[in-house]
């Protein structure tokens, strides 16, 4: 197994702190909402590179299963059935 310890940790958190910044400003501020979902899992999967780093490597486990997989898949099942009902109502309106 390899031994991470010996590895510098303050460059990788500054460059997760980097993209859950990023893509938190990204999802204020973007108007497609797939693109924001996509956003979203990239933030969960960066604060679960940050509870990796803090040394809670269940807690991180957890939130990439928990709160990046599944949440992620909720949002883009939601999305599916949503985007079609709002298709045919368009095309009933027309």
């Amino acid at each position: 197994m390899v031994d991470l310890s010996v590895l510098p940790t303050e460059p990788f958190e500054i460059i997760l702190i980097l993209i859950m910044l990023g893509t938190l400003l990204f999802i204020a501020f973007s108007k497609e909402i797939f693109q924001q979902a996509v956003a979203f899992i990239v933030y969960m999967v960066a604060v679960s590179g940050i509870y990796w780093i803090l040394g809670a490597p269940i807690i991180s486990v957890f939130q990439l299963t928990i709160y990046a997989g599944t949440t992620g898949v909720i949002l883009f099942a939601a999305m599916s059935i949503f985007s079609t009902d709002q298709e045919e109502e368009e095309k009933t309106e027309v």
